[in-house]
């Protein structure tokens, strides 16, 4: 999401989440990087002067983005950006735990996952690592703290007799403000501003591991947790 993320701008220019995912990214380049195979893209911003590379690597089970952002115009621009981590029906089927960064260092329960259920929670980044398991695999998603300070959780499971029919979803997303829209993080002073002839180079990654044995006892149940 860039160069907002969240409720549109009050500039007509800067629509709802950015516009960078409805315009032609162009590919740079494709190819075999030692074990694993790396994709290379690029576009601009149709909204502000923010040029996107993005390189894709991914070896084994281990996936890595990198982003790299560059204002082409001669005036330093606030901008918004955040990576949409987004899992489906795989990860919600099965028994699914989160267990997120704890600032604070200490480790407590935050929420309970009961389809039908819709909600989202905004938290410091912390160690910038969450973990999502079930009772077959994990998924470790990490990311570069100094860019993304804040990481936005949200679900979506309308279940049958739900009003809407989105997808069901769970996503974990780090993003670079914690108000959760251009404006208002701009009221907050919590946007970040990208200068002309400075790039921003950053990353997330997400890592696919089998579900790690654990000793006897009562289920966990669905959950989200906090952790030191």
């Amino acid at each position: 999401m860039l160069p907002n993320a969240g409720p549109e701008s009050l500039d007509p220019r800067v629509p709802r989440h950015g516009d960078v995912r409805d315009v032609r990214w162009r590919l740079i380049d494709l190819a075999r990087c030692g074990a694993g195979q790396l994709l290379v893209v690029a576009t601009t911003s149709s909204s502000l002067p923010i040029r996107a590379t993005r390189s894709i690597f991914l070896e084994g089970d281990r996936l890595e983005v990198r982003t790299r952002l560059e204002n082409t115009g001669g005036l330093v621009v606030p901008y918004l950006l955040g990576q949409h981590i987004t899992f489906g029906p795989r990860l919600l089927d099965d028994e699914l735990q989160i267990d997120l960064p704890s600032p604070s260092g200490r480790g407590r329960e935050v929420s309970r996952i009961v389809p039908p259920d819709r909600r989202m929670l905004f938290a410091p980044s912390g160690d910038g690592r969450a973990e999502l398991r079930t009772t077959s695999r994990r998924v470790i998603v990490e990311w570069d703290v100094v860019t993304y300070p804040a990481m936005w959780l949200w679900v979506e499971d309308p279940g049958p007799t739900a009003a809407h029919d989105g997808p069901r979803a769970i996503a974990v997303e780090p993003q670079s403000a914690l108000t959760p829209s251009l404006d208002g993080a701009l009221a907050a002073g919590e946007a970040p501003w990208l200068r002309p002839g400075t790039p921003l180079e950053t990353w997330v990654s997400l890592t696919l591991l089998p579900r790690r044995r654990k000793a006897p006892g009562p289920s966990t149940n669905a959950g989200v947790t906090t952790r030191s």
